[in-house]
């Protein structure tokens, strides 16, 4: 990261140095700020920029806003390391080591083997391998491992050389930090140090006459592969060609810290402050935090330095990045006035006078005791005009003119005035003193200018200005107290512009011209207005992101335009004029800005200058210090109340129903500007909007069952810095009897429920529908059983016309014979017709019989023949009773009866197709076509009661057995399309016995 501000001037001296620290510019953090002692052995930023304090009482850990101890098994700590899975260790004398995870202390589980194994442990240092090894440098004569099973392996120091030697091993590297073992001979003295080190594969050896204890020792890595090492008073660089550099300190050396940044080494010595080193160990700057023993160093993520001290606590600064410091003790601070001479001399006026500074050497040109500057230029003819504003009793000598034995300037000349002088053309200028605003020379100014205006050549009274610029050749812009004003020169009348924007009712405190004719307007309290002729066309305030609404000063530099205010620096980049678009970076507090009063800004030599009441600071590299991106604030969600256990990486938790209140902790860590931190949330799947909250903590009330997407960020309007999001889910269960499987449960029951009402309902459905079958049985058997009845006496009459006949045609004998078969047929008829369903054979015997006696009656008029499917058995399965008669007694009576000179046949066939009894009765009578005239016979005048009874039957047997069972009648004919008998099919329903 580039120097981005820089310290000019403060104390000037007459030689080139560059950067400075001094005790001002530190912040002191002891016990009245939280420390659990003075006494701080190390500080130490862990992976997530966490900040880490080690003391003889205890541990703190920091985010910039707050500290947290935490209560170790030894509060006594001496190192603090992280390893690679985010442990953070800590290292105490004792030997008793614990370590942070998961937002909690856990004690070292191999504490009570250390202290039994190993006596007099003294750790200097340690390390903790990816495979949870424990190494330990001892004060003592050995070196230690602990394994991850919890064996000790001790790695002696001591070996037999004829030389006195000490052997560093730089073995491991976390980061810039390495970690040092170092093994010796015991001795005090040493004639040679080998070095071996990861980076180079050859030894590094020096050979020196080395003297002391290492107390303390340890190394670290630079920007190119270097490694830096200390021990005692000795601060070794070792380079990757195997050649050094070794410098002798005067105290003991307890820390280093290497700034890759700013590529520099700062060096803690015992009861020596800190010393800092350039890449070359050339000494850069001393007496940091004089006579303070500096026990350990280290650089946040915003640049910020810490260094712990032994009984002094903490200091921390925010100017990291500072250079190009001039320094005189007998110089002040307060500078109010700066000039630049043609980018190569920059004049200072302070409270002790006005100074020259050529090449960063300060020259004194006049001296004059607690003189506040008003302004300071020099006119075209090289002599330096300083204005000065009279306070109090002070003495003044207005109107001095001195000359100067200079080069550049002719002589200095005191103008009493009470702010900037405007330079109309020449040395012909507007000035401001006593409430009157008048037009003078530059030699009744030298002259005359002492207690009231003379010569002058206008004069405007009742006028008290702090700001003036030239709007143009006739008039002037007046900025007061109380308005904004516009002097027409040749007219000599003023008008008030605040009626047309009230804001410059809050006083006018500089004006300046940008490109395009745009004025731009310092408000004391109201930001800066931009003015376009005299019509205010846009304010630029906090709102818009400026730095404070109050302006103390204004420096257009050709697009931009730099804001001084009581917060420090806002650097406007206009992007464009029509309409007015622009972009804000801020400089404050985050670089030590915040705390002075900025009195002007000027530019010299391509940077910006600020004379401020802490000296003169300088912004270097602008344009990439503009266009440098804003560091990421870290942010974590450190706690949730309802939540039993870590909740570090978390990223949803489930709520029971009943907890209606939930409390989200968590933690932004900025350490320049801590109070800047704004925080913000929102539920993303109930609004995109965020809000802010006021404290690190959310709570959420009286929830709901549902899902909750919370977002949260961190941010710091003023510097556009911004966290990334962190995001926590938030499920509340539903009531018990809502949860998927109380309602899966409840869903079952009642479709259990259900399922019973409905087996119910189907039964009673199944009931009734059989009782109405039963009785719609009852009733088909009743029918068929009234139909059967029909048939009888049909039947019977039948037969008893027959004998009729056969006796009236006097064959007795046959009438006889008819008789007995009849009597038998009648026998049979009263037996089967009680059955609904009768054997095939029975049928078959029954209707042979019949046949048989219609035959006798008929001797010799029709052939009869009955065929049987094989895979019929006719004495297990049975059928309707009485259903196939009726359709042979029809083909007997009307179809073979009209035969003439023919022979009737009548054929019937039993075929068994699935489940009905096809039987097919076939005759070649005379058909149903038969003519009227051609039907003269002894029936002609008979009805077929018979079929019709069948096809009742069949229709009644269809709807008690839920079949289709029914007759076909089929119309038979010859090749001349004449009738040839009748085709009679029943489909009859059958069952098995």
């Amino acid at each position: 990261m580039h120097k981005i501000l820089v310290l000019l001037i403060s104390i000037f001296i007459f030689k080139e140095s560059v950067s400075q620290l001094r005790e001002t510019d530190f912040k002191n953090i002891t016990q009245q700020d939280g420390l659990p002692s003075n006494e701080v052995y190390c500080v130490f930023k862990d992976s997530k920029n966490y900040i880490w304090i080690g003391t003889d009482q205890g541990v703190v850990r920091c985010n910039g806003n707050k500290m947290e101890k935490f209560e170790l098994p030894d509060n006594v700590v001496f190192k603090i390391k992280e390893d690679g899975k985010g442990r953070v260790w800590f290292f105490t004398h004792s030997g008793r080591l614990s370590y942070f995870e998961n937002e909690k202390i856990f004690p070292y589980k191999y504490n009570t083997v250390i202290s039994t194994e190993i006596k007099r442990l003294l750790i200097t240092n340690a390390y903790v391998t990816n495979d949870d090894e424990v190494l330990l440098n001892s004060l003592n004569i050995d070196n230690y491992k602990i394994t991850a099973s919890g064996k000790i392996i001790e790695q002696g120091n001591r070996f037999n050389n004829p030389e006195a030697i000490c052997y560093i091993d730089i073995s491991k590297q976390r980061g810039n930090d390495l970690f040092t073992q170092k093994r010796d001979n015991g001795f005090f003295q040493y004639s040679k140090m080998v070095f071996s080190t990861p980076f180079n594969s050859k030894l590094q050896i020096i050979s020196k006459q080395v003297n002391g204890i290492f107390k303390q020792y340890g190394c670290i890595r630079g920007n190119a592969n270097e490694v830096y090492f200390f021990g005692w008073k000795y601060l070794i660089k070792l380079l990757p060609n195997g050649e050094y550099i070794l410098k002798e300190l005067p105290q003991e050396i307890l820390s280093i810290c290497y700034d890759s940044a700013g590529s520099k080494l700062f060096v803690g010595s015992f009861q020596d402050g800190v010393k800092v080193y350039d890449d070359h160990l050339n000494l850069v700057q001393e007496n940091i935090l004089t006579k303070l023993s500096v026990s350990s160093i280290t650089i946040d993520d915003e640049g910020g330095l810490w260094f712990s001290t032994l009984k002094n606590g903490i200091y921390y600064s925010l100017k990291k990045y500072q250079s190009g410091n001039f320094s005189n003790r007998s110089f002040s601070t307060d500078i109010h006035r700066l000039y630049n001479h043609n980018d190569t001399v920059l004049l200072a006026a302070d409270l002790n006078g006005l100074n020259k500074i050529i090449n960063k050497k300060v020259i004194q040109i006049e001296a004059q005791k607690s003189i506040r500057t008003a302004d300071l230029f020099v006119d075209r003819n090289n002599e330096i005009y300083w204005t000065i504003v009279p306070e109090g009793t002070v003495v003044l000598n207005s109107g001095k003119r001195k000359h100067l034995n200079d080069d550049l300037f002719k002589q200095v000349n005191i103008v009493f005035s009470g702010f900037e002088l405007l330079n109309l053309k020449g040395n012909v200028y507007i000035d401001n003193m006593y409430n009157q605003l008048a037009l003078i020379t530059g030699k009744t100014a030298l002259e005359n200018m002492t207690t009231k205006i003379k010569d002058a050549i206008m004069v405007f009274n009742g006028f008290k200005v702090d700001a003036m610029w030239l709007r143009d050749s006739n008039s002037i812009l007046l900025g007061s107290i109380n308005d904004l004003s516009l002097l027409y020169l040749s007219k000599k009348s003023v008008v008030s512009l605040k009626k047309s924007f009230p804001a410059f009712s809050n006083g006018v405190t500089c004006i300046r011209q940008l490109p395009n004719n745009l004025f731009t307007i310092g408000i004391r309290f109201g930001g800066v207005a931009l003015m376009k002729d005299t019509s205010v066309i846009a304010t630029i305030t906090e709102k818009e992101g400026l730095l404070d609404n109050s302006i103390k000063y204004l420096l257009p530099d050709g697009n931009r335009l730099w804001v001084a205010t009581p917060k420090g620096i806002s650097a406007i980049t206009f992007t464009s004029y029509n309409p007015i678009a622009y972009n804000i970076k801020n400089f404050g507090d985050n670089a030590g800005l915040g705390n002075q009063i900025i009195y002007q800004l000027i530019k010299f030599k391509g940077n910006v200058l600020a004379a401020t009441s802490k000296g003169i600071y300088e912004i270097t590299d602008v344009e990439k210090l503009l266009q440098e991106k804003p560091i990421p604030i870290p942010l974590y969600i450190t706690n949730i109340n309802s939540y039993k256990g870590d909740t570090s990486g978390i990223s949803s938790i489930t709520v029971p129903y009943n907890y209606s209140r939930v409390t989200v902790k968590f933690n932004a860590i900025c350490f320049n500007t801590p109070k800047e931190v704004q925080y913000f949330y929102r539920i993303v799947n109930k609004d995109s909007a965020w809000f802010n909250i006021e404290t690190t903590e959310l709570i959420l009330q009286d929830l709901s069952s549902g899902e909750y997407a919370l977002e949260f960020k961190a941010v710091i309007p003023k510097q556009s810095r911004i966290s990334a999001i962190q995001k926590l889910t938030i499920h509340v269960e539903g009531p018990w009897w809502k949860k998927n499987s109380v309602m899966a449960l409840a869903v079952l029951l009642i479709a259990g429920v259900l399922f019973l009402l409905y087996k119910w309902r189907i039964r009673q459905i199944k009931s009734k529908i059989e009782k109405e079958n039963n009785m719609q049985s009852k009733m088909a058997e009743l029918e068929q059983t009234a139909l059967r009845s029909q048939m009888n006496p049909h039947f019977i009459f039948n037969c008893l016309t027959s004998i009729q006949q056969l006796i009236a045609t006097g064959n007795k004998d046959e009438a006889n014979e008819y008789l007995v078969k009849f009597s038998r047929l009648i026998r049979n008829t009263l037996e089967l017709s009680a059955r609904q369903y009768i054997a095939i054979i029975d049928e078959v015997e029954y209707i042979k019989e019949y046949v048989a006696m219609e035959q006798l009656r008929v001797a010799d008029t029709f052939e009869f023949n009955f065929k049987i499917d094989e895979n019929i058995n006719t004495t297990n399965i049975e059928i309707p009773n009485m259903m196939i008669q009726p359709i042979v007694e029809n083909a007997i009576r009307h179809g073979i009866k009209h035969l003439q000179n023919k022979k009737g046949k009548i054929d019937v066939e039993l075929i068994k197709i699935e489940d009905v009894i096809n039987c097919t009765v076939t005759d070649n009578g005379v058909g149903r076509t038969l003519k009227a005239e051609n039907k003269r016979a002894i029936f002609d005048t008979h009805k077929s009661y018979g079929m019709n009874i069948v096809m009742q039957r069949l229709q009644g047997l269809a709807g008690k057995e839920s079949a289709i069972y029914f007759m076909e009648i089929i119309d038979l004919y010859n090749n001349v399309k004449e009738p040839a008998g009748t085709k009679v099919i029943l489909h009859l329903p059958y069952k098995t016995i």
